[in-house]
């Protein structure tokens, strides 16, 4: 295993811990609307805590998910567990 991975995976555990209840919200939509079939799911995030939101986008992103946060407004997170086009 490669020292990226090994700090790539330390930061995941890191972020998720921070992520907290935020983590556990968007961690079950994400399992119900994937079970449903949908390739992404848009989540609105307006009762949480916003750095929980970020630690928890930010490990998605690290584990290759397609992942946004729009902390104005609505505050919403758009997530896609489908391979980017490039």
């Amino acid at each position: 295993m490669s020292l990226l991975t090994l700090i790539r995976e330390e930061a995941i555990v890191a972020n998720v811990q921070k992520g907290n209840e935020a983590w556990k919200m968007i961690t079950e939509c994400m399992r119900s609307v994937a079970k449903a079939g949908d390739p992404n799911v848009r989540i609105t995030v307006s009762s949480q805590n916003p750095e929980e939101v970020q630690a928890s986008v930010k490990a998605l992103q690290l584990m290759g998910f397609y992942a946004d946060f729009q902390n104005e407004g609505r505050r919403e997170i758009y997530i896609s567990w489908m391979p980017r086009q490039r």
